[in-house]
Parts: structure tokens; sequence; C-alpha cells
């Protein structure tokens, strides 16, 4: 169900750093990632539109290995760096925000893997 699917998208580590509270957040939202996975197991964007645009592809070094092949496929596709957050699982946005929010934010260099660290 919704409710399984939410933790596995959230991989074990970051699961499992999750505070009681931002479980029950994301448990609170299953019934919304049931409905909607059926359209994100299908999305298949059309990458080469996205080469020039500002781009910047993130991932925690304890996000899963499928999630880091796919930020350096994305990487590779559309010449967007990929930034790695330190401290973090599959969801740096929420197991360290304001270096998440750091990263979108910045001037975007060259293609390269950057290190951020968690505040």
């Amino acid at each position: 169900g919704g409710a399984g699917l939410a933790a596995a998208l959230a991989g074990p580590a970051t699961w499992a750093a999750l505070t009681v509270e931002e479980r029950d957040t994301v448990l609170g939202r299953a019934a919304l990632v049931e409905r909607d996975a059926p359209a994100f197991l299908a999305f298949d964007p059309q990458l080469d539109a996205a080469v020039g645009a500002r781009l910047v592809c993130t991932v925690g070094d304890r996000s899963p290995v499928l999630r880091q092949r796919v930020a350096a496929a994305v990487a590779a596709r559309t010449g967007a760096p990929v930034v790695t957050v330190r401290g973090c699982g599959h969801l740096p946005q929420f197991d360290a925000p304001q270096a998440f929010a750091d990263t979108i934010l910045a001037p975007v260099g060259p293609p390269a893997i950057l290190e951020r660290t968690r505040p």
C-alpha cells in the first residue's frame, strides 16, 4: 500500500533518521503516494529539453545506489551538476533543509560531484 511505498521511497537510512512526527507526516500522505505511484513509475522526462536549463541533481551520501545512478545518468544527459549532501539519505530536503536550499539556490558551475555538509 501507500504507507509501504512511502517508506520505501524514503529509503531505510532516511526512514530510520526521521522523527516520529516526520514519519507520521509521510504516512499521512500515504494515500496521495499510492494514488500518484502509477504516474510516478510511468514518468519518462524528455531530458534532452533540459540541456542548457538551470538544473541541479541532488543526492544524499546515504541515498540508495539506484538514486545515485539516476542522478549520474541525468547529469550525463543534461550536463547538470550532481551535488551530494553529506549525512543524508534519499530526501536531503528533509535531512538537511538549509544545505539543500543553499545547493539549489547557488550558482551552477560545470558538471561535478560537489559536497555539502549538514549544518
